[in-house]
């Protein structure tokens, strides 16, 4: 049996924890939420209840011991402060308190692929020389080279926007406030599944310091799906999203070479596949 230190049971942290304890092993989960916490008892899960962004005269940390760490944090907002207080703060806090146990087998931090920047639809890969276009994109590698930086043994995914079961890929499709329109950018996705199912490859196979790429199989431009779901039977009678710019290219194409090298095999290799899933379940 491994054990394993799941920190921040958010929406993908909680099914990297549930599928992990499905499996039998002891599983450990940060939280700050009390409803969390039961939540977590209530699937066999070890909680440990403190929020990392908090006061500093806190009692000292104490991470369980663990064969493998998942950092999954997540800021409440999408500000540079919350940003620097959960990526840069809270997880410097979480590595110190790591020190205190055995030196873990691996380390997967859960980054973004947010760090390459707008690359007006060229492709990336995990080679590719990250150029984060905003401070935001900077705190994220920022927090990334401290975790590479550690001392522990860590690799970094880079995940692209993720959806599944509660959360709504539509969402991502949404025009900005303000805009008449909304750019027809590059999308890179990744369903909550093939997260799950990724970290087992990455704990067996995963090189230390490297980086991989949390995508599946095809780029897609938001106007291919929004045309993909006006084709669908059950949503022709729904409201999609307005539609796009066509004057212009952003986003970034990204590949998933070095998970895919690893011998990991998607459950939803894109989008179609996945959303097709989401409409059979009621989840679209």
């Amino acid at each position: 049996m491994h054990h394993i230190f799941i920190a921040g049971a958010g929406y993908t942290g909680m099914a990297v924890a549930r599928h992990f304890r499905s499996k039998n092993q002891k599983v450990w989960a940060l939280t700050r939420s009390a409803d969390k916490a039961a939540q977590l008892e209530s699937l066999g899960v070890a909680p440990v209840v403190r929020d990392l962004c908090g006061a500093s005269s806190e009692a000292p940390l104490k991470i369980p011991p663990a064969h493998f760490v998942v950092i999954s944090l997540a800021p409440d907002e999408r500000s540079e402060e919350s940003y620097r207080k959960t990526y840069v703060e809270a997880v410097g806090r979480l590595l110190a308190a790591m020190k205190a146990n055995p030196r873990p087998f691996l380390v997967v931090y859960l980054s973004s692929i947010g760090v390459y920047g707008d690359r007006a639809g060229a492709w990336v890969e995990e080679s590719t020389p990250p150029e984060p276009d905003s401070e935001r994109g900077r705190i994220l590698l920022e927090a990334e080279n401290q975790v590479l930086e550690s001392g522990f043994p860590a690799l970094i995914f880079r995940l692209g926007g993720i959806y599944g079961p509660s959360r709504n890929p539509l969402a991502r499709l949404r025009k900005k406030e303000g805009e008449s329109q909304a750019r027809d950018a590059w999308l890179n996705l990744i369903h909550l599944e093939d997260i799950v199912g990724a970290m087992e490859v990455l704990f067996n196979k995963g090189k230390e310091g490297g980086i991989y790429l949390g995508v599946d199989d095809e780029p897609v431009k938001r106007s291919e799906i929004t045309g993909w779901l006006a084709r669908q039977p059950d949503f022709m009678d729904r409201v999609l999203p307005p539609g796009f710019k066509t004057d212009s290219t952003s986003g970034k194409r990204c590949s998933n070479k070095n998970l895919k090298a690893l011998g990991y095999s998607f459950r939803f290799p894109n989008f179609r596949e996945g959303y097709q899933a989401l409409i059979h379940s009621a989840e679209l």
